[in-house]
């Protein structure tokens, strides 16, 4: 079994709620999601409809329709940056970082034995079509803060911190390579996070 991320949205804002759970397969992570955000909807005084797409009757129950599911990757996992050398095009990947993490045969756990596209994930964000940049503030380095804290978090919390990770991270990335892995993401995340929520308290007692 590993961790997933199964991500569904509601309403008519749709609203992200994700979801991590340990499956062996992504069709179990989907049962395991569609019950939690069954759970979830009820938790809100919503009956909840169909899981896939809209509820049977409009008036009382509510749809959460499934929208993204991907293995959650370890901390170890990392992203890689690297510009080509005509100075434009780029390429984002992801890897395991080190021969730490092979298992007895000498073979990289599941999912994680192959170097893959980061999904650029316009679906939450559609900053930049065109592709993935750093090294400036602007909609690239927006566009590649969203597709690596959706990978490294999830839809959900990644919505609520890509565009500080942005401004803290990939907006001052000044090299033509770099790498950040899973677990500084999800640190730097926190770090974020923790930020707001002291200066939410600072602000309520003012």
């Amino acid at each position: 079994m590993h961790p997933w991320f199964v991500t569904y949205t509601t309403g008519p804002l749709d609203v992200r709620k994700t979801f991590e759970v340990d499956a062996d397969t992504k069709a179990d992570a989907i049962v395991l999601g569609d019950t939690l955000a069954a759970a979830w909807l009820r938790l809100h005084g919503l009956v909840p409809g169909d899981l896939r797409g809209d509820p049977a009757d409009g008036s009382e129950s509510a749809a959460a329709r499934l929208s993204y599911c991907q293995p959650a990757p370890p901390a170890w996992v990392g992203i890689f940056g690297r510009r080509a050398d005509d100075g434009h095009h780029t390429r984002v990947t992801t890897a395991p970082m080190v021969s730490a993490i092979l298992d007895h045969h000498g073979a990289v756990p599941a999912p994680w034995n192959a170097t893959d596209e980061l999904p650029w994930r316009i679906d939450l964000r559609n900053h930049s079509p065109s592709g993935l940049e750093w090294g400036y503030m602007g909609s690239g380095p927006a566009q590649l803060a969203i597709a690596a804290c959706a990978f490294a978090l999830g839809d959900e919390r990644a919505e609520t911190v890509y565009q500080a990770v942005k401004d803290r991270l990939f907006a001052g990335l000044q090299t033509p390579e770099w790498v950040v892995t899973v677990g500084r993401l999800r640190e730097l995340a926190d770090e974020i996070e923790q930020a707001a929520r002291e200066h939410e308290k600072g602000v309520r007692h003012a």
